[in-house]
């Protein structure tokens, strides 16, 4: 009776220790997120900026404290604004990338953008994720100053092709 009693105790830890852990976890990305029309044939410039996500984004090495998270996502999903026949080429690039008003100080923004190259009738998803490497030892006090409490701004283009018949 007791060996049974300490097992089942022994799971109920173990259960509440996963809970635990995974909340965490998923307390370490933040998101932002927003539905696009495009027309066929157009370029598509919107601005984005981690002020809009919750938490502070450090670098993925760092002591994580509360309220800190080691990614921001920002998913975009994109619909045509007209039936089409069959999909059209389509195309994301991420430009005029800023911390602070300053282009990228140490190149530690790193941008993972996730895309799929043909749009059609039906809704896409486009996912980027930022994230801050690791400055160098010399560079370490410098990249703090250039990165700490400063937002991140960029701009991302997406682009829709043309028919061709």
């Amino acid at each position: 009776m007791v060996r049974k009693l300490s097992a089942v105790v022994l799971l109920l830890f173990l259960f509440a220790g996963s809970a635990t852990a995974f909340a965490w976890w998923d307390t370490l990305d933040r998101s932002a997120s927003e539905e696009v029309t495009i027309g066929v044939g157009t370029r598509l410039s919107l601005d984005a900026s981690t002020q809009s996500a919750e938490g502070n984004l450090i670098p993925l090495s760092a002591n994580l404290k509360e309220g800190d998270v080691q990614e921001v996502v920002f998913t975009y999903t994109l619909s045509l604004d007209e039936t089409i026949t069959g999909t059209l080429p389509f195309s994301v690039d991420v430009n005029a990338l800023e911390v602070g008003g300053v282009a990228n100080p140490f190149n530690l923004v790193d941008v993972d953008v996730n895309t799929p190259t043909e749009i059609g009738n039906d809704a896409i998803t486009v996912t980027i994720t930022l994230t801050i490497l690791d400055p160098s030892e010399t560079d370490a006090e410098d990249a703090y100053e250039a990165y700490a409490g400063k937002d991140i701004t960029f701009t991302v283009d997406f682009s829709v092709g043309e028919y061709t018949e």
